[in-house]
């Protein structure tokens, strides 16, 4: 289940990248410079000049506006990867269409992360891999080697990599896909049809700006829906403007991962600050709790 560099959808140099906005209203000139950034690795970017300028609320856009970009981009020939431009809110609006372009269409890489959590396990339900990665709006301030790394895996290159964290929260060994992403979506996700199985997953997770409490919240409704009965194991990356005035959001989150008494280990650097390392989403991995890394076995693949 490797993408090597000689297969016809690894990302190379002078393809074509339809830059989208799905979710939420970016910073224009954030959105421009990782659209330069793009184009600066030698691709094409594709886009509506306008899109940026788009506004309805917290939104990049009316549904029709942002559903319509991103079925464009997913449903063309030329493109050969759809890299989102900023997440906030706003792709569960569009949901179920996007599931119809993505039944009816080729197979095509997505990037992203956040909000894109969402069109992502629309992707995963026709086992169609994603890459959760830095965006538009956040490329081209990320160091040089997460962004290299994201390039590396988007090529299909087929070397192991590897992600670490900083801190055992139960110790042992799991293999399984990487499954996850924002904490929030996932739970909001509960009940729809696209929430990803996670039975042998290797969960990974992060989030921004919530407090410990609705963290909490959020683990619980993933708990009591059954959904973590039987994860393999679980990877907590950034927690991001996540802690109270006299608790952190990583403590009570441990604490609630624990119980379900599976590896698990947090401090990975992927999430809603710098460097938020590329994570290919249904990538084969190793997990190693007590050493605090994951091993990438296969590479992203669509």
């Amino acid at each position: 289940m490797i993408a090597r560099p000689d297969t016809p959808w690894a990302l190379r140099s002078g393809d074509t990248v339809a830059a989208v906005l799905p979710s939420g209203p970016p910073d224009v000139e954030k959105f421009a410079a990782g659209c330069r950034w793009l184009e600066a690795q030698g691709f094409k970017v594709r886009l509506d000049p306008a899109a940026a300028q788009r506004k309805q609320r917290y939104l990049a856009g009316t549904r029709q506006e942002r559903l319509d970009e991103l079925v464009r981009a997913y449903k063309d020939p030329e493109v050969r990867a759809v890299y989102c431009g900023r997440g906030g809110y706003g792709a569960m609006h569009i949901l179920d269409a996007f599931a119809e372009a993505v039944a009816a269409s080729p197979p095509k890489l997505v990037i992203g992360f956040s909000d894109v959590t969402a069109l992502g396990c629309v992707l995963w339900k026709h086992k169609i891999p994603w890459l959760h990665a830095p965006l538009l709006t956040t490329i081209a301030q990320e160091p040089p080697e997460t962004q290299q790394h994201l390039l590396a895996i988007a090529a299909g290159d087929g070397r192991r990599r590897a992600l670490h964290g900083t801190a055992m929260i139960r110790g042992g060994a799991a293999q399984g896909e990487l499954i996850g992403g924002s904490l929030s979506l996932l739970s909001a996700l509960c009940g729809t049809p696209y929430m990803p199985s996670l039975a042998g997953a290797v969960l990974f997770i992060e989030d921004v700006g919530e407090r410990p409490y609705r963290l909490d919240r959020m683990w619980m409704q993933l708990v009591l829906s059954g959904a973590l009965t039987h994860v393999a194991g679980v990877v907590v990356g950034h927690l991001t403007k996540c802690d109270a005035e006299d608790h952190k959001g990583i403590d009570v989150l441990s604490e609630l991962i624990a119980a379900l008494g599976v590896p698990a280990a947090s401090g990975f650097q992927f999430g809603h600050e710098a460097p938020n390392y590329a994570v290919p989403f249904g990538a084969r991995c190793s997990f190693d709790a007590n050493g605090q890394v994951v091993v990438i076995e296969d590479e992203i693949v669509v």
